[in-house]
């Protein structure tokens, strides 16, 4: 079990990632992170900086990465400066075609990161492509981008998004 004690033998990333983690699952707000942190966070404690940093930087409305691979686009997006992306959010035309992983208003762009557990089964793929279909008839831009492709293959993702977003 994470502690404020662990905090300072584990890599500041995977501090961050389990931080989120609990968030997304409703085990942890900004309101008990903070606590913990005043509690524990004593001086010469190792991880004190880090855990108050990355507690610091979450608001109470903020909204953690569902996943690793949310977390893994968001980096992604934020380093090779591709501009602003909500998260998870509801799109409609017409009607409400979904809800989706990444907007970005501007440009008219929706990502979509099909990780394996949910998007291998042919079911889950013909309901994947009758959705882009939708998104793209109400004027969006779809990117689906699979597991393999998110950590393997970042440079390729970067390139055909920067194809329609310019660096900002």
């Amino acid at each position: 079990m994470w502690s404020l004690a662990t905090s300072g033998r584990i890599h500041p990333k995977k501090l961050e990632r389990t931080i989120d983690n609990l968030w997304a699952r409703r085990l942890v707000t900004g309101q008990t992170l903070a606590e913990s942190v005043s509690v524990f966070g004593k001086r010469g404690r190792r991880g004190t900086v880090l855990i108050r940093e990355l507690s610091e930087a979450r608001p109470p409305e903020y909204v953690a990465p569902e996943s690793g691979l949310e977390a893994r686009f968001i980096e992604l997006a934020k380093k090779n400066r591709l501009g602003q992306f909500e998260r998870q959010r509801n799109v409609g035309g017409a009607g409400w075609l979904g809800r989706v992983d990444f907007v970005n208003e501007r440009h008219r762009i929706i990502v979509q990161i099909d990780g394996d557990r949910y998007h291998s089964a042919l079911i889950d793929k013909r309901a994947d492509q009758a959705q882009t279909e939708a998104l793209e008839a109400a004027g969006w831009r779809v990117f689906r981008f699979d597991e393999w492709a998110m950590w393997q293959q970042p440079k390729l993702i970067v390139t055909k998004l920067r194809r329609v977003i310019r660096p900002l």
